[in-house]
Order: C-alpha cells, then structure tokens, then sequence
C-alpha cells in the first residue's frame, strides 16, 4: 500500500473566493494533511472534489460563470506549494458530470495543465477525468478518451498525463450499496485497456470499492486481479473509502477495532509488493476519502511514475504496418515463383513474375509440419534488422480441426473427432515458441480465415453445428497463447460478400466481440476482410452481383460494421486482403470465390488507406496458391470450383496453379 487519495472541496481552500488566492487558515490544515502523507514515504494525490462545478456551475461551459483561468489559477497556487515534491499527484477533479461539452471540458483540462508546469511541477502525475462521472465503462464511448488524448504538457509531450478513471461494481454502478454483482472486466476494463495500448496511453482507477461481504470479495478482487494483469496500460487503482467514516458506512475500508476490512485485507491488501513491467512498476491501491481536519488510516498505493510507452522496450499496440516497418518476403512464395519461371517460356512473362515475387504477401501455416519455418523466417528478418531495418513478418494462423466446415476444398488435417482440438493447441504452441524466441520481430497474423464467419451464417450445416464448440474453444486458446508484444493478430471477418448484409452485421459483430472478451488481455487489433477473396476495396460502379446488398464493396462493409463492432467493444480496426482483386464486375454470383477468371492482381500492399479504421492494405492469399480442385472424384472437390467463371481444370487446393498464375 503505498497511495493515499485526499479530496478536498474547491471552496474551502480559497474561503469561497473564486479565483482568489489560497486561504492561509484553511490550507494548513489541509497540507498537514499532506504533509502527514508525505511522512509516511506514501505518494499523495491532491484530489478537488467538485464535479467540475463551482457552486452548481461547470467549469468553462455555464456563461463564463467559472472560467478555465478560475480553474488553473488553483492549481497554480497548488503545484507551486509542491513543485518540489515528487509524490505529489494532482488529481483535477473528481467526476466531472453531465458536461454539455467534452471537447470544452479538455480546454479546461489543458488550462489547468498548463498551470501545473508552468509553476514548476514538470514531472508529477497529472490525473485527467472525463464525463458521466469519469466512468471506465463510457469513457472511450464518451468521448473523453478522444477529447483529452489531445491535452499535452507545454513541450508538446504527453508524459505523466494519466486518464482518471472510476467504476463500481453494484447493480447501477452507484456505489451505494452493499452487493457487488459484477468484476466490470468484459464491458468495462477489457475494452479500456485495448482502447489504451491501440493509442499508447495509461490511466489509473481511483475510485471503486463495495460492501465488506462476500459478494464483493469475489468480485472487487477479479477486478483487481485484471488491473494488476494489465499494468502496462494501468497504473494500480484506490478504493473507496476510508478516513472519517464509521463502521455503518457501507463502503467502509476504515480499520475497525484495529483490524482491516473484510475488502482491505481480501483484496485490496498485496503482501506479495510490486508487479514490474517493462515501463512502470505497479502496485495496489486503495483510495482515501478524510475531511481535511481529520488524520485518516486509509490504506493506498500508487505506481512509481514513468511516462507513456513508446520507443523500444514497449509493448506497443498501435498500426502494426506504421512506424516504418518493412514487410518480410516469403521465402515459400518465392521459391514458388522461381519454379514457374524455370517452366515459363516467355521472357516478359518471367520478368512480370519475378516482379510479383518482390510483393509481400502472408506465409499459410496450414499444416503443422510447416510450423518450423516460422522460426527461419524470423531468425532471417532478425539478421536483416541488424542495419536498423525494422522487419514485419505476416502469417496465418490456418488449422483448425475440421476447418472451412462449409466448404470442402480446404479441409484440414485435423478432425474434431479424432484428438483435433489437442492436436490444435500443439500447433499454436508451437507457433508460440517461435514468437516468443523472436521477440524483436514484429508479428501479424491472421487467424483462421473462412471459421468464425461460418459460425454466423452457417449453423444449419451439420458439419458448421458439430464444429461450433471447437472453433470457439480452439480460437479462444489462440488468443490466451499468442498475446507477446510483438504479435498483431486480427481475426478474420469474411467479406462484404458475407456478413455484409444487413441481418448479418450486428450477429458477427456479437460474435467478434463475444470471442474477443473470451481471453482478456491479448492483442487482437482487429479484423481481417476478404481473405483469399475477390471483392474491390472501393467499386466505382457496384457488381450487379451485389443487388441487395448495403454493402458493395470492403470500404463500405468496415465502415458498416465497425461501429457495431464498437458498441460491443471490439477494437474496430482492419486489414482488407486485395491480392486478386484487380478486375471486377466477372464473377456470376456473389458467393463464387474457386480461383475466379480473369480476377488480375490487385491493389499494391500499402499503409496509405481510404478509412483511418483500415491499417493496410495487404495480399493475405498468395497469387497462384489454388483456391480448390475442379476434379470432382477427389475427396476435397467442391462444386463452386466446376462454376462457369472459375479457372479449370484446377489442382488441390493450396497447391501451385500455373495457370491461374498466368491468368492473374
């Protein structure tokens, strides 16, 4: 325990005299208080406890009742008492609410930050609330998140600017009364702390408690036990409250009797000491609530202070393609290509597929016998880093037992009825040893393309039914397996073509989200569309194939469903597969996808995106890899393959079509 939390009203520390100078009667006491803090080797966090209000009217936004220059000159005066003083936090204020304004309330914010540095505290902790309470649960939704990521220290940096949050945990998130009723990590502090490592932010948790009983054990301390799994994005968090409340208050965490609470000592009380992380070391937290007159024997804790991740040394969770990267060459694929140039006659066509080998594209680990030349290919970029190259390497993630359970081309290796889901967590424990080898190779991965958007459409398949339990349980392992910090995944979300209809937007998104809180932390950064399909990023004119579908083309299908994806707090970002989408308006039905005539390569990978949710544009499918056989007497043929608009005969699928190589 090493926090305390000391809320003070506005008014009395400058005797009712907005915008006028410290009352020196009222702030001694109130630094004695401080100062007692102080002496016990604690940090201290200044906390004004006013709702962002004077006297009913809100900060900046009530006529110029009460204007930022009111604001920052308290905290002037504040962080000048303390410039000194590096265990002094300056909490703003304590739950803002019902602010007409959020992007005004940051100007207020940036005001009083301003104040603090200017006056001479230029590294402490500044804590920076948002609306609706500053609650955790909307604080992303809100706006806040948004509105004061553009409040900076006066050089511009963002160091040591922490977002304050707070979140109870009973029926209306009040924290009057005694049950708890839920841990807030799958609405609440997963999506924040994804929110927070997408945009290189912290943010501590400063209120939130419950009732001394059991319900609240169970529940405040799973709650905890998050926070204090996701302290690269966390700093701790304080409870409330103790200081001068008796036994009947009933969120009490005052000693009684010379004893903890029930709450302290089950969960707020860490013996075990700080968690390090590569950027700050974390502790528990309780808050303290005291008047200003009384000495209070709360128990808190703070981190040590550090500033935003960024820079090596970070697990970092932004753009994956930004930064510089440069995108690893598949040496299978290249290999590939050699070998059609080696039987290609014609000099032009050799020089075109020499050039299409210099295009990066993903390596398909589609067998588990193929999982070995995951650690060459990183141990090769890790050798080409060595001039100050940063190399990005892109895989799939492609194995699930009885995988593509609507299709038959792609059939896997593994049967769900024969050890497939054992033998698929073998598989991504052997991926996993090679991220984890490499951990200064930067890793994105799709994960099974064509399963969980089976999982939304297809349940009337037998096949899609029987396999529902362990495409869920096999992706969800993923995501408990492959969360190391060099790793991107994004999961793959079909196409326009498929879950862009309107009945089936709002299901995936569910279904997305319901994955994606299934293992909390890990780092999936969103969806993957068009997988080894052949819809346009942006069609000019819309495929007459696509009539009654809202969604035309991949531009208008993420832009759909991201804000679905977003209510049900999944991160709404994309990668959109344009590998062989050069040529439109060929197909003869929406649905067709079996190595489709005439398609042509398409857009060049790039960063540069016509949405800011879209991070790449990329080639997942590797150009001339069979989409499936047209052989209709093999055990994998599929029918859509033997369709008038796709290129025939046709070997197995994954295997080397030469002339479809040609035709592209």
């Amino acid at each position: 325990m090493n926090t305390f939390r000391l809320p003070v009203g506005w008014q009395r520390l400058v005797n009712g005299n907005l915008g006028g100078t410290l009352d020196s009667s009222y702030w001694s006491k109130y630094d004695q208080l401080v100062q007692g803090c102080l002496a016990t080797g604690a940090y201290c966090i200044i906390d004004i406890h006013n709702y962002a209000r004077w006297n009913g009217n809100i900060i900046g936004q009530s006529s110029g009742a009460v204007t930022d220059s009111d604001f920052s000159s308290l905290w002037s005066q504040i962080a000048t008492k303390y410039a000194g003083q590096s265990k002094v936090i300056f909490g703003l204020m304590n739950e803002p609410h019902d602010v007409p304004d959020i992007t005004v309330w940051a100007a207020s914010v940036q005001a009083a930050v301003t104040a603090i540095r200017q006056a001479g505290a230029t590294s402490q902790l500044i804590l920076m609330p948002g609306n609706n309470w500053t609650s955790a649960q909307t604080f992303v939704s809100n706006g806040s998140a948004d509105a004061l990521s553009k409040v900076t220290n006066p050089d511009g940096s963002i160091d040591n600017l922490i977002f304050d949050v707070h979140k109870y945990l009973d029926s209306d998130n009040s924290g009057t009364h005694t049950e708890c009723v839920t841990d807030n990590v799958s609405d609440t502090f997963a999506p924040l702390a994804q929110w927070l490592r997408c945009h290189g932010r912290k943010a501590i948790l400063t209120e939130s408690g419950g009732g001394n009983v059991q319900s609240c054990v169970t529940y405040f301390c799973s709650q905890l036990d998050f926070i204090r799994a996701n302290s690269d994005v966390f700093l701790g968090y304080t409870g409330w409250a103790a200081g001068s409340f008796d036994s009947t208050y009933t969120l009490t965490e005052t000693p009684q009797n010379g004893q903890d609470t029930l709450l302290v000592k089950s969960c707020l009380y860490q013996s075990s000491g700080p968690i390090s992380t590569t950027t700050t070391s974390t502790t528990t937290t309780t808050t303290s609530k005291t008047s200003t007159t009384s000495k209070t024997s709360t128990t808190t804790t703070k981190t040590s202070t550090s500033s935003t991740p960024s820079g090596s040394g970070t697990c970092s969770f932004g753009n994956p393609y930004a930064d510089g990267y440069t995108a690893y060459l598949s040496p299978y694929y290249i290999a590939e290509v050699n070998a059609a140039i080696a039987t290609q006659s014609s000099s032009t066509l050799k020089a075109k597929s020499a050039k299409v080998a210099q295009i990066p594209n993903f390596t398909w680990f589609d067998t588990a016998d193929k999982v070995p030349t995951l650690g060459d290919y990183l141990s090769d970029a890790q050798t080409m880093q060595a001039d100050g190259t940063k190399m990005l390497v892109q895989i799939v993630i492609y194995d699930l037992p009885d995988r593509d359970c609507h299709a038959k081309a792609s059939n896997g290796e593994y049967h769900i009825a024969q050890n497939g889901v054992a033998n698929y967590k073998a598989y991504i424990d052997a991926i996993k040893s090679y991220v984890v080898q490499y951990p200064d190779i930067r890793i994105v991965a799709v994960v099974e393309p064509d399963s969980l958007a089976n999982l939304v459409t297809n349940m009337s398949d037998s096949h899609c039914a029987n396999a529902h339990d362990a495409y869920l349980q096999c992706t969800t392992y993923v995501l408990q397996q492959l969360n190391q910090c060099n790793i991107w995944l994004y999961l793959d979300a079909g196409h326009a073509g498929w879950l862009g209809w309107q009945s089936n937007q709002d299901p995936a998104a569910q279904l997305f989200a319901q994955v994606y809180k299934s293992a909390t932390p890990n780092r999936v950064r969103g969806l993957a569309t068009n997988v080894a399909n052949y819809n346009a990023l942006h069609a000019s004119t819309p495929d007459p194939i696509t009539q009654g579908d809202p969604c035309v083309d991949e531009l208008s299908y993420v832009q759909a469903l991201g804000p679905r994806l977003s209510n049900y707090g999944f991160p709404a970002h994309f990668i959109i597969d344009q590998g062989r989408s050069g040529v439109q308006n060929i197909r003869q039905q929406w649905g067709d996808w079996c190595n489709i005539k005439g398609a042509g390569f398409g857009m060049r990978p790039t960063n540069v995106t016509p949405d800011s949710a879209i991070d790449a544009i990329v080639w997942v499918k590797p150009g001339g890899e069979c989409d499936g056989t047209s052989d209709s007497s093999s055990p994998r043929y599929d029918s859509t393959c033997s369709l008038s608009d796709a290129k025939q005969p046709a070997p197995e699928a994954g295997t080397w079509f030469e002339a479809y190589f040609e035709d592209l």
